[in-house]
């Protein structure tokens, strides 16, 4: 199996990202920048693809990263990862071992203990709609064929840099989900996820809220509102200081509105 990670990142002006990363496979990395560039780098027998354009917005990097890719497997990441020196090996022997997965959502570590990931416990378990939202896009690989055969691509109105600031991964393994694709969970872990600094994340604020309710309609228009109810009933603690229960649905209410009237 053919293997490649694909990197989203932005203002780089050099390839030490590479060795950052501890990257020990092919890649093609898309780096957001004010100027139109490719290079192509030998690094360790690998075959680096680094683009660097003018381009704005997370979900815009990532699928031009998707439509870029050639190899059988692909990996999704973001620039403050770092790999275990295995990582390829690890992921691509999960999918021989499960030729059912389209997509698997592997464990990473966050060297910050006020932002943990959640870890997958058990090995292998099927994701559902009910559980598809807990995982970042940088845990996600996947059979590339799949994706490109159901037409895949991440909403161009979310993530980081975009009108809505996150909820780009949900969306897009919603997405695949609703297209008949056979996502699961691997208790792996394939590296270390930095997140000491959010590009979108600044608390529980005014924009947090509205930018979940237009994310919740756009996984069901007529679900949505169970959505808003029960992300505010669950998540209350978190963002308590701040509004109350009724202040926090009807901001995204308004955000779903907002969506819906775009």
């Amino acid at each position: 199996m053919t293997f490649q990670v694909l990197v989203a990142t932005m203002k780089q002006d050099n390839f030490s990202l590479i060795k950052k990363m501890n990257l020990n496979s092919d890649a093609i990395i898309v780096n957001q920048q004010d100027k139109f560039k490719l290079d192509k780098i030998k690094y360790k027998n690998h075959k680096i693809a680094f683009y660097t354009l003018p381009e704005k917005g997370l979900s815009l990097s990532r699928n031009t990263a998707l439509d870029r890719a050639t190899a059988d497997i692909c990996l999704l990441a973001d620039d403050d990862i770092v790999y275990e020196s295995n990582y390829k090996q690890l992921i691509i022997n999960e999918f021989i071992k499960n030729p059912k997965a389209d997509i698997i959502i592997f464990n990473l570590k966050s060297t910050n203990i006020n932002r943990p990931e959640f870890q997958i416990k058990k090995n292998i378990q099927r994701i559902r709609f009910y559980n598809c939202l807990r995982y970042g896009s940088f845990r996600i690989a996947f059979r590339l064929n799949k994706i490109k055969k159901r037409n895949i691509h991440f909403d161009l109105l979310f993530g980081a840099g975009s009108k809505y600031s996150h909820g780009e991964e949900g969306i897009f393994l919603s997405e695949c989900l609703k297209k008949g694709l056979r996502i699961y969970g691997s208790n792996k872990i394939i590296g270390k996820v930095n997140h000491e600094v959010s590009t979108w994340f600044n608390g529980y604020d005014e924009k947090f809220f509205i930018d979940r309710g237009a994310m919740f309609t756009v996984l069901n228009t007529k679900l949505s509102y169970v959505y808003i109810l029960q992300f505010a009933i669950r998540k209350y603690n978190l963002y308590c200081d701040n509004y109350n229960l009724i202040e926090a649905i009807k901001l995204m209410l308004e955000g779903r509105k907002i969506y819906e009237n775009y």
